[in-house]
């Protein structure tokens, strides 16, 4: 078996079906990098607004967010560098940044990210007392890591669509639907 995959241009969506966003479509559509994705962003902000409109759930675990609060401190952690003209091998994030008024006022900001994620979302339980761990740790290759495998096992046995940009997900072999660009 493998997953099916529809792509998101062409998908419809159901009346009261159940949606797990990877932390890749939440940073296209709220993270600073929204505006550089222009056409996906558009795509996967009208699927979001259908699946809303439609009744349906989209679930989101501590794991997500955590995902998405890390890479966006990243990524403004990066920005911070290129103002400050530091050079980045240099550059520690945690001596370095943590506790700048950059730092501050960009976690401010990802926390407001988050929080308007969290209310479109509903909390998922991760189920990782009772979820199959071997099968995570099997599915993973130099095509998935971890938490790759660990969000597909979750979809599979909690029948979630899972909504991803990431191209190593797609190749999943557990019996899944996949709405992707």
């Amino acid at each position: 078996m493998a997953a099916k995959i529809s792509n998101v241009k062409d998908y419809d969506v159901k009346m009261g079906g159940s949606y797990f966003f990877d932390n890749n479509v939440w940073m296209l559509l709220f993270a600073n990098i929204a505006g550089t994705h222009y056409d996906k962003q558009k795509k996967y902000s009208s699927l979001l607004s259908d699946i809303k409109n439609r009744n349906c759930s989209i679930f989101i675990s501590s794991l997500i967010l955590s995902e998405y609060i890390n890479r966006s401190l990243r990524l403004h952690f990066d920005l911070w560098i290129v103002s400050e003209g530091r050079i980045k091998s240099n550059t520690d994030f945690k001596r370095d940044y943590r506790g700048t008024s950059h730092y501050n006022a960009s976690l401010k900001t990802i926390l407001a990210e988050v929080d308007d994620i969290l209310n479109i979302s509903e909390r998922r339980p991760d189920d990782f007392n009772s979820i199959n761990i071997d099968s995570i740790l099997t599915d993973m290759s130099s095509d998935s890591d971890f938490n790759d495998s660990y969000y597909v096992e979750l979809c599979d046995r909690n029948k979630m669509i899972l909504v991803t940009d990431d191209s190593d997900l797609l190749k999943t072999k557990k019996n899944i639907s996949i709405v992707t660009y």
